[in-house]
């Protein structure tokens, strides 16, 4: 038997009343299992299961959310946030610093109290530098572009399309510079926020193959 911690990142009906679990474990990275119920997306849960089978034994609540799961715009962004990580995390192996970043910043949407409309925007531009692809933003200066294929700043602008304008490129930088704490200083429209969620997943898209269209996007636009 194997012991590890698990968020879980999709739960969907398998077959005979059975539900498939798919997960992102702190010790083993992403695992899927079949259980005889269905888990709330983001929940976090201690596992308990059978190696050489890969059989699960148990999944207990390891974090008990006191306001997400009830607050309905919170609720909203934990939705989007699941879909955008179970194909950011398709196949990562072991990453327990990712684990953890996730971990911590799941606890902080559920405990904060006031302005959280950026909360996405911040946990998805962070976590790409988990993932291997973060913006190189050490020899930013102001009028470059950002490629973002190479994942860096550039004065030329590129040949190919895969690139963000001079004012979108400067958001990239102050976005990075954001964090839970100090996002609500950061004044964004909704339609500035649609904008940079755009140019995100276009991003992830070009760095993670196969990365599909996000169906809880709709969503979010209207809220946020």
């Amino acid at each position: 038997m194997q012991k590890t911690e698990a968020i879980i990142i999709y739960s969907f009906p398998f077959k005979d009343k059975k539900f498939m679990l798919e997960m992102f474990t702190r010790e083993h990275g992403r695992m899927s299992f079949v259980t005889n119920k269905r888990i709330q997306p983001l929940t976090v849960v201690n596992i308990v299961f059978d190696g050489p089978k890969s059989k699960l034994l148990s999944a207990d609540i390891a974090f008990g959310y006191k306001n997400m799961l009830y607050d309905p715009f919170k609720l909203s962004i934990s939705f989007f946030i699941a879909e955008f990580l179970r194909y950011a995390t398709r196949n990562e192996p072991t990453n327990r610093p990712l684990y953890d970043y996730l971990r911590k910043s799941l606890e902080w949407l559920d405990i904060v109290e006031g302005s959280f409309a950026n909360f996405h925007l911040v946990l998805m531009m962070h976590l790409a530098a988990f993932l291997g692809f973060a913006p190189d933003t050490n020899d930013y200066r102001e009028g470059m572009y950002f490629d973002l294929r190479e994942a860096q700043f550039t004065g030329m602008k590129p040949v190919h399309r895969d690139h963000l304008d001079k004012a979108d490129s400067a958001g990239i930088v102050t976005l990075m510079r954001m964090n839970f704490g100090t996002m609500h200083l950061f004044k964004l429209s909704k339609d500035q926020r649609n904008t940079i969620v755009d140019h995100i997943i276009r991003y992830y898209r070009l760095h993670i193959p196969g990365f599909p269209e996000m169906k809880s996007l709709d969503v979010l636009r209207e809220l946020f």
